[in-house]
C-alpha cells in the first residue's frame, strides 16, 4: 500500500511540475508587454521571456556543468545497491 501511495505522489508532482511553467510564461508574458491606451503594442514580452530564460537556461548549464560530467563519469557499479552499506 505504501509503495502505491508513493508512485502516486510521485506522478502527481511530476504531472505538477510539467503543468506550471508554460502558464508562468505566458503570465510572464503578459506583464512585460507594455501598450498604450490605444491598445497598440510598444513592447512584446514574448522576447523579453525568451531572452531571460535563455540567460537563466545558460547560467543553470553553466553551473551544474562539472556536477553533470562527474555523474557521467561514474562506472555502472558505482550506481548499484550493496547489501552492506544498507546495515
Amino acid at each position: 500500500a505504501f509503495g502505491g501511495t508513493y508512485m502516486t505522489l510521485l506522478n502527481t508532482m511530476g504531472n505538477l511540475g510539467g503543468r506550471w511553467p508554460p502558464t508562468a510564461a505566458f503570465f510572464l508574458v503578459d506583464v512585460l508587454s507594455c501598450q498604450t491606451e490605444s491598445c497598440l503594442l510598444q513592447m512584446d514580452g514574448f522576447y523579453t521571456v525568451t531572452i531571460l530564460c535563455t540567460v537563466l537556461g545558460v547560467l543553470w548549464l553553466l553551473g551544474t556543468k562539472q556536477m553533470i560530467q562527474g555523474l557521467q563519469e561514474k562506472s555502472p557499479s558505482e550506481w548499484k545497491l550493496h547489501h552492506e552499506h544498507l546495515e
